[in-house]
């Protein structure tokens, strides 16, 4: 698309050319400086992320921009530096933002998904979806405050005293000894986690979260409170 109205590249091979040619673009500019200005933009570049995030909202392409620019960098003619990809991600990032923003989503929710799922749009499209069908929904609200209250106090425990366990891929947190387990709280609780685990591995979606957060909560509060 040439501008925010046109159409999109209708064949697969036209949506593949017209996704690498911005990102080549982008890529390669910001490596060499030539970033946009609030005043100028010489190259096209807003409009070159914009078409980018259009056609990966609208055909719902689930491409991880993150890869993508990498793959790019590897293919310019001169070195891309991870700053200048960094910058580049955020780039399309904020002009994702705002092109969400002025179709009417609500900027709290569009932030809040973009916080976690900006290198793959189209995820972040879904999440938004899933996010306005719970807000809308007075029950859903409800649910959505019992599983922040579930998630809020190990996570401002393990903030305050293990951040380092933060950092971790998933694959790398230690394992649970239950030998050591000294209390019932303790041993239905590591239950209760890897119950959640099993089933957030066959549901991502926020509702299947919430739920599960939900369940989680007798556990924990048994495990704090006693």
């Amino acid at each position: 698309p040439r501008t925010a109205n046109d159409q999109l590249p209708a064949s697969r091979a036209g949506t593949l050319l017209a996704l690498a040619d911005r990102m080549d673009s982008l890529v390669g500019l910001f490596a060499v400086g030539l970033v946009p200005k609030p005043t100028a933009d010489p190259f096209g570049l807003r409009r070159a992320a914009i078409g980018i995030v259009q056609i990966l909202l609208e055909k719902k392409i689930l491409l991880d921009l993150e890869r993508a620019f990498k793959l790019c960098a590897a293919n310019q003619p001169v070195e891309v530096s991870e700053d200048a990809l960094q910058s580049v991600q955020n780039f399309v990032t904020r002009r994702m933002d705002a092109w969400l923003i002025e179709r009417g989503e609500r900027y709290d929710l569009v932030r809040a998904c973009l916080n976690e799922n900006a290198r793959c749009p189209a995820v972040a499209s879904a999440r938004l979806k899933e996010l306005n069908n719970i807000v809308g929904d007075e029950r859903k609200c409800g649910e959505l405050g019992t599983a922040l209250e579930a998630y809020g106090r190990p996570s401002r425990m393990i903030k305050s005293q293990r951040a380092d366990l933060l950092e971790l891929e998933s694959d790398a947190v230690p394992d649970v000894d239950v030998a050591l387990f000294d209390c019932d709280e303790e041993k239905a609780l590591h239950f209760a986690i890897v119950k959640a685990e099993e089933r957030l591995a066959d549901d991502r979606s926020i509702d299947g979260l919430i739920v599960t957060l939900v369940g989680l909560k007798p556990e924990l509060d048994a495990f704090f409170d006693n």
